[in-house]
């Protein structure tokens, strides 16, 4: 994967598929029972990617992968339109502000996730306040997820192979038996 630049110069991000993996069985257990994913997020970014090529794969789903429906082109009315319960929509915090400002009443059963850049405290309130049960993933490219939250204002909770760097402002991530470590953005 190669981060966008937004916090310096894009850079090439190499991650293990087996962690990956790992991950995607993580969120999996997050998000039981879905049976499509709507999705407003390119899969070449490796948000996109976990939750719209490998997560339809994941085992949990072994039954028969999850059908994707691509969104980036359309409107959140016409998300709005087309959700049955069930659903998990995959998108970024801009998105999920205008599915907001719609105010919807969402179908039982829809689950969000939320990541890429903070969500609004107010826009994931507007969302729940709808029915919407929203997931917020905090992670980078160079990182892959790091934890979730349903919450807004709650703590994010680490993924269970994260703990807190020994040193201010790091993070470690446990790959093959080893820790690996990672400044906090």
């Amino acid at each position: 994967f190669r981060t966008s630049g937004s916090s310096g110069m894009p850079k090439r991000c190499a991650h293990l598929l087996a962690s990956l993996w790992r991950e995607v069985d993580e969120l999996a257990c997050l998000l039981p029972h879905r049976r499509r994913i709507l999705t407003a997020v390119a899969a070449h970014h490796i948000y996109g990617f976990l939750f719209t090529v490998l997560l339809p794969q994941a085992a949990r789903f072994a039954h028969a992968p999850l059908p994707v429906v691509d969104l980036r082109g359309a409107s959140p009315a016409t998300l709005v339109a087309r959700l049955a319960p069930g659903d998990l929509v995959v998108a970024h915090p801009d998105f999920w502000s205008a599915v907001a400002a719609l105010a919807p009443d969402f179908p039982e059963d829809v689950v969000g996730v939320s990541s890429g850049a903070p969500c609004p405290d107010d826009t994931a309130r507007s969302l729940a306040a709808g029915g919407l049960r929203l997931l917020q993933v905090y992670g980078s490219s160079e990182t892959a997820g790091v934890g979730a939250r349903e919450e807004a204002g709650a703590p994010y909770l680490l993924l269970p192979y994260w703990r807190r760097g020994a040193q201010e402002g790091t993070i470690e991530r446990e790959v093959g038996g080893e820790w690996r470590h990672y400044p906090l953005q």
